[in-house]
């Protein structure tokens, strides 16, 4: 028996992902069987059981696999000289890795199937939470003021995370810089100054 070629492997995976992925974004995770997703990337049943057990584990491989490349942007940011200029890159950053075509088929899965599959919001968490907790919160903490914890710093990078998730997902509905959405630039400076705003006092204690 010939041993398997990891490369082979590996084209197998993201062509059965790559296919997946439009399929629930296009169909919804509950019309999309393991024969349709066969037949898209044009493989037997058996050869998609021998990479995933059942559906859940090609949906959570797609998402989890997104949010992956994710987390490499992230880490890969640096501090740029000040708060002001390090926030802004990073929402730069974050708002350009959201442009990724395959970012739309995604947001649409996990708008679709988070409410019903538990499992869907632990792997992002999983994922990105990390992330969260320790890139982005060591990026901030050097300009913050001694006063603020590990605790409050990480609320106000979810904070302002969230915001910059909530423009991602209205310009996919509203052309950027038009009459419902600010343009990118403009809405950036808003958001890093109500940051600033808000970390120049110290903070407020927060209940248990």
């Amino acid at each position: 028996m010939r041993p398997a070629d990891p490369e082979n492997q590996k084209r197998q995976i993201e062509k059965i992902l790559r296919n997946a992925r439009r399929l629930f974004a296009q169909h919804g995770y509950d019309r999309v069987s393991m024969d349709r997703i066969a037949a898209a990337c044009r493989l037997t049943k058996p050869v998609l059981y021998y990479y995933f057990k059942d559906k859940h584990s090609v949906l959570l491989a797609t998402l989890r696999t997104h949010w992956r490349q994710q987390v490499l942007t992230l880490l890969s940011i640096q501090p740029a000289g000040d708060l002001r200029q390090t926030l802004k890159h990073f929402a730069e950053q974050l708002l350009q890795e959201t442009r990724r075509p395959e970012n739309n088929d995604l947001v649409r899965i996990v708008l679709a199937e988070s409410a019903r599959h538990r499992a869907v919001g632990r792997a992002f968490f999983a994922e990105l939470g990390p992330v969260f907790g320790g890139k982005l919160s060591g990026l901030l903490k050097p300009y913050l003021p001694a006063g603020y914890s590990d605790r409050i710093i990480l609320i106000l990078c979810h904070q302002f995370v969230g915001c910059l998730a909530h423009y991602s997902l209205l310009s996919q509905i509203f052309k950027p810089g038009r009459l419902y959405l600010p343009g990118q630039r403009a809405y950036v400076e808003l958001l890093v100054d109500n940051f600033i705003k808000a970390t120049s006092a110290p903070p407020l204690p927060l209940k248990p």
